[in-house]
């Protein structure tokens, strides 16, 4: 089976007026090799190539402009991550550090999680 190049998909995408982050299907494989590792198969384009025959082309390179990746291109608000995240990871680590009383645990590991969430997205 012949593969397709990255720039065969580019045009494939652009003529067929593709949502950016919206994965297309192809009958023939992608040829990968000029492309990096980087969660998933980054090609240029700004194509992500997902499995051996789907990609998809973000707007934004998450490299080096995740928000706006996560924004636009995979359509989560960043600061679901952001803040969410330290708040999930504090809630676990103050369960854990206080089995006994597990709620007080939760909730005081969840707000120091929450405040460094904020932190970190109010310096981001």
């Amino acid at each position: 089976m012949r593969k397709i190049t990255i720039e065969e998909v580019n045009r494939i995408i652009e003529t067929n007026n593709i949502p950016y982050g919206q994965d297309i299907i192809l009958s023939s494989d992608i040829d990968t090799s000029s492309c990096e590792e980087f969660f998933g198969t980054r090609c240029s384009y700004n194509i992500h190539v997902t499995s051996s025959r789907s990609a998809h082309k973000d707007r934004f390179d998450p490299r080096f402009k995740w928000k706006e990746h996560l924004d636009y291109d995979v359509r989560i608000p960043h600061q679901v991550i952001t803040i969410g995240v330290p708040t999930i990871t504090g809630a676990t680590i103050g369960g854990l550090l206080n089995r006994n009383k597990l709620l007080k645990g939760l909730i005081i590991g969840g707000i120091f999680g929450f405040l460094v969430g904020l932190l970190i997205e109010t310096i981001t």
